[in-house]
């Protein structure tokens, strides 16, 4: 009996030595520069999405699978779960509003947590337009894209006017 239980103590200790560890993927490098490129190519995207230029617009988002959702004042939510719907769903807004926009954007506290692959943005968004400023809160996930940042996940979420 004594040997029996000397052999599943030692059984259990071997298991447990023998556990497969899991590993964190290595930190990806993630710089300033990086920083500075996400946020010029978020702004790019607003400028060419208020700019009605449809062409530079949509090639700032990966293809095919993107996710995209807008939140307005009104709680009408807009959404778009891949590309051609993205597509379809901004084109035809631009051909029945045709007229650019001018817009000031300002982008603070903006948080970045980089993975290997991806960085996901946080950050206030505050968008002037006819001279009336509505506070947004942001959420874009990007992925680089033969050495271009793109986005793959957009959230804007109305919050109030300021």
């Amino acid at each position: 009996m004594r040997q029996f239980f000397m052999l599943l103590i030692a059984a259990i200790f071997l298991a447990q030595c023998t556990q497969p560890t899991v590993e964190k993927p290595a930190a990806a490098t993630f710089s300033d520069q990086d920083k500075s490129a996400i946020l010029d190519a978020i702004q790019q995207e607003s400028d060419a999405f208020y700019a009605r230029n449809f062409e530079t617009w949509k090639n700032k988002y990966t293809d095919p699978q993107v996710s995209w959702t807008c939140v307005e004042e009104n709680g009408l939510v807009l959404e778009a779960y891949n590309k051609p719907d993205l597509d379809k769903l901004v084109g035809d807004y631009m051909k029945a509003n045709p007229t650019p926009d001018t817009v000031t954007i300002r982008r603070e506290n903006a948080l970045f947590m980089p993975d290997a692959n991806n960085v996901w943005v946080n950050f206030d968004e505050y968008q002037t337009v006819h001279g009336k400023t509505k506070i947004l809160k942001g959420v874009r996930l990007m992925s680089k894209v033969d050495g271009d940042w793109k986005i793959a996940a957009m959230n804007s979420t109305f919050v109030k006017y300021e």
